[in-house]
């Protein structure tokens, strides 16, 4: 992604979090900045979508 998905308002980030593949972008820089609660959540959410699709 080109943009930082911290600076969105919280509807667009709602529906960015929703497209499943967007959370294998996000997880990098999240990482990076310590922020591993957000990256397991987003595993957490692919696995679930993997289960239910």
């Amino acid at each position: 992604m080109f943009l930082d998905v911290s600076s969105f308002s919280p509807g667009m980030k709602i529906l960015i979090w929703l497209i499943p593949f967007s959370h294998p972008f996000m997880a990098a820089p999240n990482l990076l900045l310590g922020q591993t609660a957000s990256v397991w959540y987003g595993i957490l959410y692919l696995a679930f979508f993997f289960v239910i699709f």
